[in-house]
């Protein structure tokens, strides 16, 4: 299961007006609300107390942060698990999340989308993998459910030379290549997270061609 996703995560650097949303950030979809599903949480503009309900309950796995930009608009890699039932995530969401307004999460805009792709892949019911894809590069997040039941985000890291597998994500930084001091694509993905053996790291997210 695959849905085409693309977020300006370079181009929406510059702090142009618009009309529609924040003036001075990137553009976040207006998305007209959907009917009722209990199954998801509807793709549009959330209000951070709104991201569990009485049958699904929200999880923020990695909040990744960008050196460019608007520095109140991150990305949240969000999961959802359900209040009753077996071991299972529901879904698995990378969207923004505004600073400024107490964690709102809200979509990309179509004008974003045409600058990096987001797959999602159900692999499992209860493993999923969040795809970003920008500049001919993949970084991918497996997201799984660990033996308490809550999810987590692991991706492979390459920690000063060492290529370390399956480390648990819990931030990341977005870096931006750089022309004159305007950010023109992808330089790279920062992330800490804990190795399996439990070692604390600092890396890149190893990319792959994509």
């Amino acid at each position: 299961m695959f849905r085409r996703v693309l977020i300006a995560l370079v181009l929406s650097a510059c702090a142009c007006p618009r009309a529609s949303n924040d003036s001075n950030g990137p553009e976040i979809a207006e998305v007209e609300a959907p009917p009722p599903d209990t199954r998801r949480i509807p793709d549009m503009t959330t209000p951070a107390d709104q991201l569990s309900t009485a049958a699904l309950r929200h999880h923020e796995l990695v909040r990744i942060r960008r050196n460019f930009g608007d520095e109140t608009f991150q990305i949240a890699l969000d999961a959802w698990t359900p209040v009753e039932g077996g071991r299972e995530i529901t879904d698995v969401r990378l969207w923004w999340v505004r600073t400024d307004r107490n964690d709102q999460r809200g979509p990309f805009s179509e004008k974003s989308r045409k600058h990096f792709d987001i797959d999602y892949q159900r692999l499992a019911p209860d493993r999923w993998v969040a795809r970003l894809r920008s500049d001919k590069k993949s970084y991918d997040f497996l997201v799984e459910l660990g033996d308490t039941g809550e999810p987590a985000a692991f991706a492979t890291v390459d920690a000063d030379g060492r290529v370390v597998p399956h480390c648990r994500v819990h931030s990341g930084e977005l870096l931006a290549r750089k022309l004159f001091g305007a950010p023109i694509g992808i330089k790279s993905l920062a992330a800490t997270c804990t190795a399996d053996d439990g070692r604390e790291l600092s890396g890149d997210l190893v990319a792959t061609e994509g």
